[in-house]
């Protein structure tokens, strides 16, 4: 297709770069991040709450905010960011915050499990093993391009 003065006219125009891009990926390795927000969601019917980090390490991957997915028993109010959600005791995410303010002495009695305060990560830069997704939830493989880090 030709416009004006000879000019070759494209049907695809690329999308402008942008600065959160929703599934990055980074090198597999341990990384120093620091907890930006949280927000909930509801994907497939199931609800879920979704912790962001940045990467805090120098380097390449500086700024890169990644994200760690959780199941939630039940959403409370409307999902979106700072959500409100309940947790259950065995959950993934109860236990992985109750470990972190365990190990710098923060004090964990009385939190309660409909009210988990996560703005309380945000006193402290977490080391995390980041890794990519290579394989779906069936196991079948992710082609390079699509990879993406967790």
């Amino acid at each position: 297709m030709h416009g004006q003065g000879g000019q070759v006219m494209r049907s695809i125009i690329p999308f402008p770069d942008t600065e959160h891009d929703d599934r990055p990926q980074i090198p597999a390795g341990w990384y120093t991040l620091a907890f930006t927000h949280w927000e909930t969601r509801r994907l497939f019917n199931t609800a879920k709450c979704f912790v962001w980090f940045k990467v805090y390490d120098a380097g390449a991957a500086f700024g890169i905010s990644l994200a760690r997915h959780y199941n939630v028993k039940r959403l409370r109010g409307k999902p979106g960011r700072k959500g409100g959600f309940v947790v259950g005791k065995c959950s993934a995410l109860a236990r992985e915050f109750f470990t972190l303010l365990e190990q710098v002495d923060e004090p964990v009695r009385g939190i309660r499990l409909d009210r988990l305060p996560l703005d309380r990560l945000t006193r402290y830069l977490v080391v995390a093993k980041v890794e990519s997704v290579t394989h779906d939830s069936r196991r079948k493989p992710i082609p390079q391009a699509l990879q993406y880090s967790v």
